[in-house]
């Protein structure tokens, strides 16, 4: 129905967690969801005039991760902080981590000697100069970069 650009809002509403559910019965386990950037949507409808009708169709779509049985857990980022837009109301065990926080740092971190790994890993290290001008400078919890 998606696909075919045939689905109503129900639909898109629910297509997540039909997906997850799916993909629970086909690997046989339940499913780490990652969602990146929820919040661009929202900041794209924002400007165009429908930010009321996008909050609602987020809300409906991220319900997934609430009282759903084929989610081990899942981890959404983005810019805006989620509580503040309420999407996720009733929804236990929730974290949010800041830029500002420390607890996760050495997850999602970098140090200069793994930057540069990985730019000789996959042949980009003429890269690293536009790299630095990039992201040299930022603060994250206690590191700066």
């Amino acid at each position: 129905m998606i696909a075919a650009e045939k689905a109503n809002l129900k639909d898109i509403k629910n297509s997540l967690l039909k997906l997850t559910q799916l993909m629970e019965l086909y690997y046989g386990k339940p499913v780490i969801l990652i969602i990146d950037e929820y919040d661009v949507p929202l900041a794209k409808s924002s400007e165009k005039g429908y930010y009321t009708e996008m909050l609602d169709t987020v809300k409906g779509i991220l319900q997934v991760i609430k009282n759903n049985d084929s989610l081990e857990f899942a981890v959404i980022t983005g810019c805006l902080r989620i509580v503040k837009e309420s999407i996720f109301t009733g929804t236990n065990n929730f974290v949010s981590d800041t830029i500002s926080d420390t607890q996760l740092n050495e997850y999602f971190c970098s140090i200069q000697r793994e930057v540069d790994c990985l730019l000789a890993d996959t042949n980009l290290t003429s890269y690293a100069s536009e790299l630095r001008k990039w992201y040299n400078g930022y603060h994250f919890g206690a590191w700066d970069f």
